[in-house]
C-alpha cells in the first residue's frame, strides 16, 4: 500500500435475524433514538467519512431509517446511497464535491448463514486499492474529488449494530493505535487519551493486521470489544476464507499481528443479544455513556513475588513450561532461603499463593513453614504453556522445526507454540487471577475488622510463588509498563521481588 492510503472505512453489520432478542435490534430505541442511528452518530463524531451499512433481515426498514437520517443531516454534508444489489453502492459523479460523509448501503442476500457473510459483503463494498476505471461516457465510477473517496481505503472498522454505545473516543483511539496519521491523538480529540489507560497497547512486533479494544470489567476480566480493525492487506484472505470459525478463525491465524488496546470504555463491549442485555444497555446509556469507572482495587501494602527454587536438572536444556519437575537439592535450599528473606522483610500474611506445579509448590511450602502461613495452590499461576514443545529438548525442536524455531526467536512475545500460549496470553491469564485473589484478600480483611470494631485494618501482604514468565507478567501489570521490557527482566531462582503497591492502585 502507498503512504497515501490512510482513509479508513466503517462497516456497520445490521443484517442479522435478532432471533434471541425477539425484536429487530438495529432499530430498537436507546434514549429515544434507534441503536443503528446512535452508532452512526458516534462513527461520524469520530471523524470517519466512508460508512457502509450491510442490510439483510428487515432490509427495507433499515434502508428507510438510514435514508431519513442522511436527509435530516444533508446540511452537514451527509449523503446516502442505496443499492438493492449485492455489490457496492458507489456514488455516481453527481455526488457533490463538498460531501463530508458518505453512507452506502449494500444488501447481503446470504444473511441467514451468519454474521461472517455480512462481514464479507461489507468488505466487498470497501473502495478498491486502485481507483475504478472510467465508464463509456468517460466518467469515473465515483467522484474522486469527494473527500470520503479521495483515495483507497486503508482498512475497515467493523461495528455490530447491536453494540451501539461505543464512544467516538474509543473509535479514534483504535485508529490512532494502528497509526493512521489523521487519527493521531492531539488536542482535537482529548477524550481519546482519557479513554485508554496509559496508552497500554499489547502491540505486535510487525504492523497490525487486526486491532481491537479490550475492556476490563468489574471482575477484572478482559473482554474483547468493538470495533475490530481489519487492515486492507488482509481483505482478500477474509473474503476467500471458507473454513469453520469465520472471522475469528482468520484473526486467530494472525495472532502475532493482533493489536490489543486496554480501555475502560464499557460501551465497546455492551451488546444486546437478549432482552436482559438490552435492559442493562439502556441503564448504562441512561448514566450518560461514559467510560466505566472501576473502584480502585484495594491492594495490600506490599506484594512479594517469589520465583521457585532451582528445578531438578535434565540431561540437556529443555523447554520448561508446564512440565512438572521437582526441586533439586540446591532448589530446596533456595526455597528455605526465600522464606527467611520474607521473614526478615517482616512479611505478614495468612496465605502463600503458589503455582500448583511441584517446583513452585515445594518452594511455597518451605517459605510458608517459616512464616506460619497456609499454602494455596493455584493452577492459573503455572508457567507459560509451551504446547507441543513443552518438556522437549531445545536442540531436538531446533532440528525438527527450524523455521518455527526461528520465527519464535524473531517475535518471542507474540509467537505461540502449537497448543500453547504467547506472552500476552500468559499475562492476561495471571493478571485475571491476581486481581481475583486481591479482592478475596480484601474481603477477608474487611470481615475481620467488621467482626471486631476495635481492630484496626491489619497490614496484610500478598505473597505469590511462581515462575519466571509469571513474575515478568505480574511485574509488567503492577508497574503498568507501556513497553515490553518486563519480558526481558531476569529473576534468579529463589529470588524475592518486593513491590510497594503503586499509588494508582491504592
Amino acid at each position: 500500500m502507498s503512504e497515501k492510503t490512510t482513509e479508513p472505512t466503517a462497516i456497520i453489520l445490521a443484517a442479522g435475524l435478532s432471533s434471541r432478542m425477539g425484536a429487530f435490534k438495529p432499530l430498537l430505541e436507546i434514549g429515544g433514538e434507534p441503536a443503528l442511528l446512535r452508532l452512526l452518530d458516534s462513527i461520524r463524531a469520530a471523524g470517519l467519512r466512508d460508512i457502509i451499512v450491510v442490510t439483510g433481515h428487515e432490509a427495507p426498514c433499515v434502508e428507510e431509517a438510514v435514508m431519513h437520517y442522511a436527509e435530516a443531516r444533508e446540511g452537514e454534508g451527509v449523503r446516502c446511497f442505496l443499492s438493492d444489489k449485492t455489490e457496492a453502492a458507489l456514488p455516481r459523479p453527481e455526488v457533490r464535491a463538498d460531501a463530508a460523509v458518505i453512507i452506502r448501503m449494500v444488501r447481503n442476500p446470504d444473511f441467514e448463514s451468519g454474521m461472517f457473510s455480512s462481514v464479507q459483503a461489507g468488505l466487498r463494498a470497501v473502495p478498491a486499492q486502485e481507483p475504478p476505471a472510467e465508464n463509456d461516457a468517460g466518467d469515473a465510477q465515483y467522484n474522486m474529488k469527494t473527500p470520503a473517496f479521495a483515495q483507497p481505503s486503508a482498512g475497515a472498522l467493523l461495528f455490530p449494530a447491536d453494540v451501539p454505545l461505543v464512544t467516538p473516543e474509543t473509535i479514534r483511539a483504535v485508529l490512532a493505535a494502528v497509526q493512521l496519521p489523521a487519527f493521531e491523538r492531539n488536542s482535537a480529540c482529548p477524550g481519546a487519551q482519557a479513554a485508554f489507560s496509559g496508552d497500554r497497547f499489547f502491540r505486535p512486533a510487525a504492523s497490525p493486521l487486526f486491532a481491537q479494544p479490550i475492556c476490563r470489567d468489574e471482575n477484572f476480566q478482559d473482554r474483547n470489544g468493538h470495533p475490530l480493525w481489519i487492515a486492507a492487506s488482509v481483505f482478500d484472505e477474509v473474503l476467500s476464507y471458507k473454513g469453520d470459525g469465520g472471522l475469528k478463525a482468520v484473526r486467530d491465524l494472525h495472532g502475532d499481528r493482533l493489536l490489543r488496546i486496554l480501555t475502560d470504555d464499557e460501551g465497546c463491549v455492551l451488546e444486546m443479544d437478549t432482552p436482559e442485555d438490552f435492559q442493562r444497555l439502556q441503564q448504562y446509556a441512561g448514566r450518560g455513556t461514559k467510560e466505566l469507572s472501576l473502584p480502585a482495587p484495594p491492594f495490600p501494602p506490599r506484594i512479594f513475588l517469589v520465583r521457585h527454587g532451582e528445578p531438578k536438572q535434565h540431561t540437556g536444556r529443555i523447554f520448561l513450561g508446564q512440565t512438572d519437575v521437582p526441586l533439586s537439592e540446591r532448589g530446596r535450599e533456595e526455597a528455605r532461603a526465600a522464606g527467611k528473606k520474607l521473614l526478615r522483610a517482616n512479611a505478614h500474611t495468612a496465605r502463600v499463593y503458589t503455582s500448583d506445579l511441584t517446583r513452585a509448590r515445594e518452594t511455597a511450602e518451605a517459605a510458608a513453614e517459616i512464616l506460619g502461613a497456609e499454602v494455596v495452590p493455584d493452577k492459573l499461576f503455572r508457567e507459560m504453556d509451551m504446547g507441543s514443545w513443552d518438556g522437549e529438548l531445545i536442540e531436538d525442536i531446533k532440528a525438527k522445526f527450524p523455521e518455527e524455531y526461528a520465527r519464535r526467536g524473531d517475535d518471542i512475545l507474540n509467537y505461540r507454540i502449537p497448543g500453547g500460549e504467547n506472552f500476552y496470553e500468559l499475562r492476561a491469564r495471571v493478571t485475571h487471577e491476581f486481581y481475583r485473589i486481591w479482592q478475596a484478600e480484601r474481603a477477608a480483611t474487611e470481615a475481620v475488622c467488621t467482626a471486631d470494631a476495635s481492630l484496626s485494618q491489619p497490614s496484610r501482604d500478598l505473597i505469590i510463588v511462581a515462575h519466571l514468565g509469571v513474575i515478568r507478567a505480574l511485574v509488567s501489570e503492577i508497574r503498568q509498563d507501556t513497553d515490553d521490557t518486563a519480558f526481558f527482566r531476569q529473576y534468579a531462582t529463589g529470588s524475592v521481588t518486593a513491590l510497594d503497591a503503586p499509588d494508582w492502585l491504592l
